[in-house]
């Protein structure tokens, strides 16, 4: 209260007016600080084109993956990232002989492919994401499980 009360009868030294700024106020201005750094680091990062197309930097949501298993995460994140036991990266790795979508034959089996267009899943790909035919905005936009 001794301390309180000389807070309040000295001078104030800075700049007018003499008010406090809020907890919330303040909270508010780092999260948007950091949301706008972390847009501006994801944009700036080079390659990571798969990851961009299909990953948010403002997806929310996310820790719910964390209740998932494994190898479910690292499915998902395989397959949103184009580094998944996809034929396209298998390939490129050295550990397939062949790009062929293993689903429909038609074209290379890439992330791209299986979110976006590939005919052999149609009706999984409507059940769980909404849709027969998805563009990579949709991806970006899904609820995380």
């Amino acid at each position: 209260d001794i301390l309180a009360k000389k807070g309040a009868e000295s001078i104030l030294v800075g700049p007018e007016p003499g008010c406090g700024i809020s907890f919330s106020s303040i909270k508010a201005l780092v999260k948007d600080w950091e949301k706008r750094t972390r847009y501006k680091n994801w944009s700036r990062a080079s390659g990571l084109r798969i990851s961009k197309m299909f990953i948010s930097p403002y997806a929310k949501g996310w820790t719910a993956l964390l209740d998932q298993n494994k190898e479910d995460i690292r499915l998902i994140l395989g397959m949103l990232t184009g580094h998944g036991p996809l034929r396209k990266h298998l390939m490129k790795v050295g550990l397939s002989q062949s790009n062929e979508c293993r689903l429909c034959g038609e074209e290379e089996e890439s992330a791209e492919h299986i979110w976006l267009d590939c005919p052999a899943i149609v009706e999984t790909r409507k059940r769980y994401l909404g849709a027969y035919l998805l563009s990579p905005k949709d991806i970006r936009e899904q609820e995380p499980l």
